[in-house]
């Protein structure tokens, strides 16, 4: 859908946008004087496009793509943290997110996961 490297952080305004743009130039109703082949073709290029708008715009979805293009599928348990170190971590940051009405902290602690977050995609 245009995005040059594979990111967790998506404009919200631009994927619409660059979504309805492609959907204008490949809808199938668009290609109904063109031969079978032009018109599936479209339809196929179509339903692609959907498709990954779908999966970009969901933030769950859009995780699980960036993880699966890395070769590191999350599991199909749920989700659920089966490591104690790793999901008292998880609780802590929770409760400071929840307690803290600082913006700086908060920012602070954005950072801090993002930068954890690259490295985790990385390794």
């Amino acid at each position: 859908m245009g995005l040059t490297e594979p990111t967790y952080d998506v404009d919200k305004r631009q994927l619409e946008a660059r979504y309805k743009r492609l959907q204008k130039d490949l809808h199938p109703d668009k290609f109904g004087g063109h031969d079978a082949q032009q018109q599936e073709y479209s339809a196929e290029q179509s339903s692609l496009v959907n498709h990954a708008y779908v999966k970009l715009k969901s933030p769950l979805q859009r995780a699980l793509y960036l993880l699966e293009r890395k070769g590191k599928p999350a599991p199909e348990d749920g989700g659920t943290i089966s490591d104690p170190a790793l999901l008292m971590e998880v609780m802590e940051q929770r409760e400071l997110v929840e307690e803290t009405t600082d913006i700086g902290i908060l920012q602070v602690m954005l950072q801090e996961n993002k930068l954890l977050e690259q490295a985790t995609i990385e390794a």
